[in-house]
């Protein structure tokens, strides 16, 4: 999903929702897949 898709699906503005997966990302919950969209990062132990 891009930013602007999941701000929709959650009712939030695009900056917030922005910085929200920016922060998942540090934090190694999402991945920035190189067409710009948001996926659940694989975790460690995942097959």
């Amino acid at each position: 999903m891009t930013v602007r898709e999941v701000a929709k699906a959650i009712g939030h503005d695009h900056a917030k929702t922005g910085a929200l997966l920016s922060y998942l990302k540090s934090r190694g919950v999402l991945e920035l897949t190189p067409d710009l969209t948001w996926r659940i990062a694989a975790q460690s132990g995942d097959a």
